[in-house]
């Protein structure tokens, strides 16, 4: 879902300071939930900012060397055992960590 634009927030922030309404009245006023308008408010009293927070970000893994080694030969084995789920056998892996 896009964030809320900069004047939709700027006209809910008006009505608030000139007590035009609850928080509830806000929310049905301007067809938004109630809890955007407390999150909103609290956010703009506790740093004086109206833009949305940055969405998103790093979706690079944290997992690195050896383990992500790991990971990787984990996921391949997944995937062998999972094209022939009626084989049996054992499998051994041998790793060196």
């Amino acid at each position: 879902m896009a964030a809320y634009s900069i004047d939709l927030r700027q006209k809910i922030l008006s009505a608030w300071q000139n007590k035009e309404g609850t928080q509830r009245d806000l929310a049905k006023r301007f067809k938004v939930s109630l809890s955007f308008i407390r999150d909103f408010l609290r956010r703009y009293r506790e740093t004086a900012e109206i833009a949305p927070k940055p969405q998103g970000g790093d979706r690079r893994s944290k997992v690195k060397g050896k383990d992500q080694e790991f990971l990787v030969l984990q996921y391949l084995v997944c995937q062998k055992l999972s094209k022939n789920p009626m084989q049996s056998g054992n499998y051994h892996i041998n790793l060196k960590l």
